[in-house]
């Protein structure tokens, strides 16, 4: 079984984020002929075709699948979506450091999102448990973007880091997105990396204290009464943190995000996504809106860029 991230770092897929770059890569990805281009958009198209039925009936009450191709010495997963979003708005999140912060700033465990003035590449987060007032038990990590082809029918980029937190390194995360309609994009999410023993053990210690009780969305059996039961364990919180990153995908690209004063479009989106996330309280939720608020408006302030 191959070393894993503990739970609460954030999981798979756009956090990717909890990475540490030990060097600037550079800013874009090596751009691919319009042959190639369109042959993404084929394939594609193709694998929603394929999909579109499944996306329907996810266990995740969202256009959304996970896929986990664990190797020996390597986490990976694969995450197909369907975003009710125009490609332009999903593409204005990954074309810079202050598109990916406005995103990843909404998870509960995102204490602030920095991009780097020197460096359009570069971002820098705080991590860490939801209590401000815990010391001792936050990190900051690095993160590179190389944003890719941009058509109006395609969009790629990719994240990395060569190292991230206890031990874990080589983080990799591509993201192509098509356009399907005026208003709807399919998503399709490769994620991999490298764990260690220390992210096993404190994988391992969440798993049995803080995250004990806490369930995924997938159904592995009933109950007496024919109730479903729902997986927990480490698939549950991978899950949870799929759903999450999906529905901060939303929230930060939904109506009052796009214009207006940088605190204002933060507070949309936190409220967004909050409100997105108790549509599946059982398995998301851990503030009410009021302390959620509270957490993020005075943790992240004047943290993230104000353009993207």
């Amino acid at each position: 079984m191959s070393p894993r991230l503990p739970a609460w770092w954030g999981g798979l897929c756009l956090c990717a984020a909890l990475g540490s770059a030990a060097t600037a890569a550079p800013p874009t990805t090596p751009a691919v002929s319009m042959g190639a281009v369109s042959g993404r958009v084929s394939a594609l198209r193709a694998e929603y075709t394929a999909a579109q039925g499944d996306l329907q009936a996810s266990v995740f009450a969202e256009p959304l699948l996970l896929k986990v191709l664990d190797q020996p010495d390597r986490r990976e997963a694969e995450v197909m979506a369907l975003a009710p979003r125009t490609l332009a708005d999903v593409a204005s999140v990954f074309r810079s450091a202050a598109g990916v912060c406005s995103l990843l700033v909404l998870h509960l465990n995102v204490r602030s999102c920095q991009g780097d003035a020197d460096n359009p590449g570069a971002l820098v987060l705080a991590i860490g448990p939801m209590r401000t007032g815990l010391p001792g038990l936050g990190s900051t990590m690095r993160l590179t973007l190389q944003p890719g082809e941009d058509t109006p029918g395609y969009f790629r980029a990719r994240m990395t880091a060569a190292d991230g937190p206890l031990g874990t390194h080589d983080l990799q995360l591509t993201l192509e997105a098509i356009a399907l309609d005026a208003g709807n994009t399919f998503l399709h999410v490769h994620y991999s990396q490298v764990g260690s023993a220390a992210s096993t053990l404190a994988a391992r210690l969440y798993l049995a204290t803080a995250g004990r009780a806490k369930v995924g969305f997938s159904v592995v059996g009933r109950d007496a009464a024919g109730r479903p039961l729902l997986i927990d364990g480490e698939r549950a919180a991978l899950e949870r943190n799929t759903v999450r990153h999906y529905l901060a995908l939303l929230a930060a690209t939904g109506a009052g995000t796009r214009s207006g004063p940088p605190a204002a479009r933060l507070e949309a989106s936190l409220r967004a996504w909050h409100a997105l996330t108790e549509r599946h309280a059982r398995q998301l939720h851990e503030l009410d809106l009021a302390e959620y608020l509270h957490e993020k408006t005075g943790a992240t302030s004047g943290s993230v860029p104000s353009g993207r």
